[in-house]
C-alpha cells in the first residue's frame, strides 16, 4: 500500500512546472477579466451618457480638495 502511495507523489520538478504555469494562467486570466469588464463598464456608461456624471463627481472631489489644502495651508511671507 505505501509503494503505491509513494509512486503517486510528483517530484518537485514536476510540482514546480505544474506551479507556475497554473500562476501564468491565473495572472492571464485575471488580467483578460479585468480588461473585459472595465471595457463592458465604461462602453455601459458611453452609452448611457453617464461618463460626464462620473467626470463632475471626479471635478466635485478635486475642487474640495484644492479649498481644503488652500484653507489649511497658510500664505508664505
Amino acid at each position: 500500500m505505501r509503494k503505491v502511495m509513494l509512486n503517486n507523489v510528483p517530484d518537485n520538478r514536476t510540482l514546480f512546472k505544474k506551479s507556475v504555469l497554473s500562476g501564468f494562467a491565473w495572472a492571464i486570466g485575471v488580467a483578460l477579466g479585468f480588461a473585459f469588464v472595465s471595457t463592458v463598464v465604461l462602453f455601459s456608461l458611453r452609452n448611457l451618457n453617464g461618463l460626464p456624471l462620473v467626470g463632475s463627481l471626479i471635478a466635485d472631489i478635486v475642487q474640495s480638495t484644492q479649498q481644503n489644502l488652500e484653507n489649511k495651508t497658510p500664505l508664505a511671507q
